[in-house]
Protein backbone atom coordinates (compact mmCIF):
# COMPACT_ATOMS: atom_id res chain seq x y z
CA UNK A 1 0.00 0.00 0.00
CA UNK A 2 2.82 2.40 0.86
CA UNK A 3 4.37 1.82 -2.60
CA UNK A 4 1.05 2.72 -4.31
CA UNK A 5 0.83 5.97 -2.37
CA UNK A 6 4.49 6.75 -3.14
CA UNK A 7 3.93 6.20 -6.90
CA UNK A 8 0.82 8.35 -6.79
CA UNK A 9 2.72 11.19 -5.11
CA UNK A 10 5.54 10.90 -7.68
CA UNK A 11 3.12 10.81 -10.62
CA UNK A 12 0.94 13.72 -9.44
CA UNK A 13 3.31 16.54 -10.59
CA UNK A 14 3.52 14.94 -14.07
CA UNK A 15 -0.28 14.70 -14.34
CA UNK A 16 -0.74 18.30 -13.17
CA UNK A 17 1.93 19.53 -15.60
CA UNK A 18 0.19 17.65 -18.41
CA UNK A 19 -3.10 19.35 -17.52
CA UNK A 20 -1.41 22.77 -17.59
CA UNK A 21 0.04 22.06 -21.04
CA UNK A 22 -3.35 20.89 -22.33
CA UNK A 23 -4.97 24.01 -20.86
CA UNK A 24 -2.40 26.29 -22.49
CA UNK A 25 -3.12 24.74 -25.91
CA UNK A 26 -6.84 25.45 -25.63
CA UNK A 27 -7.86 28.39 -27.83
CA UNK A 28 -8.11 31.65 -25.94
CA UNK A 29 -10.40 34.51 -26.82
CA UNK A 30 -8.55 36.99 -29.02
CA UNK A 31 -8.18 40.56 -27.82
CA UNK A 32 -10.61 42.71 -29.84
CA UNK A 33 -9.90 45.97 -27.96
CA UNK A 34 -9.37 48.90 -30.29
CA UNK A 35 -10.92 50.79 -33.18
CA UNK A 36 -12.23 48.79 -36.12
CA UNK A 37 -13.01 49.93 -39.67
CA UNK A 38 -15.97 47.98 -41.09
CA UNK A 39 -16.47 47.88 -44.86
CA UNK A 40 -19.65 46.53 -46.44
CA UNK A 41 -20.04 45.49 -50.07
CA UNK A 42 -21.55 48.15 -52.30
CA UNK A 43 -24.41 45.81 -53.26
CA UNK A 44 -27.30 43.96 -51.62
CA UNK A 45 -28.27 40.41 -52.48
CA UNK A 46 -32.05 40.03 -52.20
CA UNK A 47 -33.94 36.76 -52.25
CA UNK A 48 -37.55 35.76 -51.69
CA UNK A 49 -39.34 32.45 -52.00
CA UNK A 50 -42.79 32.42 -53.60
CA UNK A 51 -44.16 28.91 -53.56
CA UNK A 52 -41.58 26.77 -55.38
CA UNK A 53 -39.99 29.76 -57.15
CA UNK A 54 -36.96 31.58 -55.79
CA UNK A 55 -36.54 35.19 -56.92
CA UNK A 56 -33.07 36.73 -56.62
CA UNK A 57 -31.67 40.16 -57.43
CA UNK A 58 -28.57 42.22 -56.79
CA UNK A 59 -29.33 45.82 -55.85
CA UNK A 60 -27.32 48.89 -54.85
CA UNK A 61 -26.22 49.15 -51.20
CA UNK A 62 -28.99 51.72 -50.55
CA UNK A 63 -31.65 49.48 -52.11
CA UNK A 64 -33.56 49.48 -55.35
CA UNK A 65 -36.46 47.74 -57.07
CA UNK A 66 -36.86 44.02 -57.58
CA UNK A 67 -39.23 43.14 -60.48
CA UNK A 68 -40.76 39.66 -60.62
CA UNK A 69 -43.80 37.75 -61.81
CA UNK A 70 -46.06 35.57 -59.69
CA UNK A 71 -48.77 33.49 -61.38
CA UNK A 72 -49.09 35.90 -64.27
CA UNK A 73 -49.10 39.00 -62.08
CA UNK A 74 -46.13 41.35 -62.24
CA UNK A 75 -44.78 42.67 -58.93
CA UNK A 76 -42.36 45.37 -57.97
CA UNK A 77 -40.67 45.20 -54.55
CA UNK A 78 -38.94 48.47 -53.63
CA UNK A 79 -36.27 48.21 -50.94
CA UNK A 80 -35.31 51.56 -49.42
CA UNK A 81 -32.47 51.28 -46.90
CA UNK A 82 -33.02 54.91 -45.88
CA UNK A 83 -36.47 54.01 -44.47
CA UNK A 84 -36.49 54.43 -40.69
CA UNK A 85 -38.24 51.12 -39.95
CA UNK A 86 -35.97 48.89 -42.10
CA UNK A 87 -32.41 48.05 -41.01
CA UNK A 88 -30.36 46.88 -44.00
CA UNK A 89 -27.19 44.81 -43.47
CA UNK A 90 -24.81 47.78 -43.77
CA UNK A 91 -26.64 49.45 -40.86
CA UNK A 92 -26.21 46.45 -38.54
CA UNK A 93 -22.74 47.59 -37.48
CA UNK A 94 -21.16 51.07 -37.51
CA UNK A 95 -18.50 51.76 -40.16
CA UNK A 96 -16.15 52.75 -37.34
CA UNK A 97 -16.40 50.84 -34.10
CA UNK A 98 -14.41 51.21 -30.89
CA UNK A 99 -14.80 48.19 -28.65
CA UNK A 100 -13.24 46.17 -25.85
CA UNK A 101 -15.32 43.07 -26.65
CA UNK A 102 -15.54 40.58 -29.53
CA UNK A 103 -17.77 41.79 -32.37
CA UNK A 104 -20.10 38.85 -31.67
CA UNK A 105 -20.06 35.34 -30.21
CA UNK A 106 -17.01 33.22 -31.00
CA UNK A 107 -17.06 29.47 -31.68
CA UNK A 108 -15.04 27.02 -29.56
CA UNK A 109 -11.94 27.51 -31.73
CA UNK A 110 -12.27 31.34 -31.57
CA UNK A 111 -12.15 31.65 -35.37
CA UNK A 112 -15.83 31.97 -36.38
CA UNK A 113 -17.84 34.98 -35.30
CA UNK A 114 -21.65 35.10 -35.14
CA UNK A 115 -23.97 37.91 -34.10
CA UNK A 116 -27.77 37.70 -34.14
CA UNK A 117 -29.59 40.58 -35.83
CA UNK A 118 -33.11 39.47 -34.95
CA UNK A 119 -35.29 42.32 -33.69
CA UNK A 120 -33.56 45.17 -35.54
CA UNK A 121 -35.98 47.55 -37.25
CA UNK A 122 -39.63 48.26 -36.42
CA UNK A 123 -43.12 47.01 -37.18
CA UNK A 124 -43.45 44.69 -40.16
CA UNK A 125 -39.82 45.48 -41.05
CA UNK A 126 -38.50 44.05 -37.77
CA UNK A 127 -35.73 41.49 -38.49
CA UNK A 128 -37.04 37.96 -38.09
CA UNK A 129 -35.41 34.90 -36.52
CA UNK A 130 -32.47 33.72 -38.63
CA UNK A 131 -31.16 37.27 -39.19
CA UNK A 132 -27.45 37.19 -38.37
CA UNK A 133 -23.85 38.23 -39.10
CA UNK A 134 -20.98 35.79 -39.51
CA UNK A 135 -17.30 36.11 -40.30
CA UNK A 136 -13.88 34.54 -39.86
CA UNK A 137 -11.60 36.06 -37.24
CA UNK A 138 -7.94 36.55 -38.16
CA UNK A 139 -5.63 36.73 -35.13
CA UNK A 140 -1.94 37.07 -34.52
CA UNK A 141 -0.22 35.31 -31.61
CA UNK A 142 0.16 37.18 -28.33
CA UNK A 143 3.46 38.87 -27.49
CA UNK A 144 4.42 36.01 -25.18
CA UNK A 145 3.09 32.52 -24.49
CA UNK A 146 0.69 33.76 -21.83
CA UNK A 147 -0.82 36.67 -23.79
CA UNK A 148 -4.10 36.23 -25.65
CA UNK A 149 -3.93 36.36 -29.44
CA UNK A 150 -4.65 39.73 -31.04
CA UNK A 151 -7.72 39.90 -33.32
CA UNK A 152 -6.71 41.99 -36.33
CA UNK A 153 -9.42 41.36 -38.95
CA UNK A 154 -12.75 39.74 -39.76
CA UNK A 155 -12.94 38.32 -43.29
CA UNK A 156 -15.59 36.52 -45.37
CA UNK A 157 -18.24 38.41 -43.41
CA UNK A 158 -21.91 38.13 -44.30
CA UNK A 159 -24.84 40.01 -42.77
CA UNK A 160 -28.37 38.79 -43.52
CA UNK A 161 -31.58 40.52 -42.47
CA UNK A 162 -34.83 38.59 -42.96
CA UNK A 163 -38.08 40.57 -43.01
CA UNK A 164 -41.69 39.83 -43.83
CA UNK A 165 -42.70 40.88 -47.36
CA UNK A 166 -45.41 43.07 -45.83
CA UNK A 167 -42.54 45.42 -44.87
CA UNK A 168 -42.58 46.61 -48.49
CA UNK A 169 -46.30 47.36 -48.72
CA UNK A 170 -49.58 45.50 -48.86
CA UNK A 171 -49.98 46.03 -52.63
CA UNK A 172 -47.63 43.11 -53.30
CA UNK A 173 -50.38 40.61 -52.39
CA UNK A 174 -47.83 37.88 -51.67
CA UNK A 175 -48.75 34.83 -49.60
CA UNK A 176 -48.79 35.55 -45.85
CA UNK A 177 -45.44 34.84 -44.22
CA UNK A 178 -43.38 35.40 -47.38
CA UNK A 179 -39.90 36.34 -46.23
CA UNK A 180 -37.40 38.62 -47.95
CA UNK A 181 -33.71 37.91 -47.34
CA UNK A 182 -31.45 40.96 -47.67
CA UNK A 183 -27.73 40.27 -47.34
CA UNK A 184 -24.37 41.88 -47.90
CA UNK A 185 -20.76 40.89 -47.46
CA UNK A 186 -18.40 42.78 -45.15
CA UNK A 187 -14.90 42.85 -43.73
CA UNK A 188 -13.48 44.54 -40.64
CA UNK A 189 -9.92 45.53 -39.79
CA UNK A 190 -8.43 46.79 -36.55
CA UNK A 191 -6.42 50.00 -36.88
Amino acid sequence: MKQSVAWLLLALPVVVAGCDKARSRAPSVPNFAGTWDVTFDDALDVQLQIGSETVRARLAESGGTLEFGDGGAEHSLAIDCTASDLVCPAEAMPRELTTQQPLGTLDADAVQLAKPLEGLGRGSCRARPGSFMTGEVISTPGSDTRAAPEAVAVTSGRATVIVDASCFGSKLALPAGTEVFISSGFTAAKR
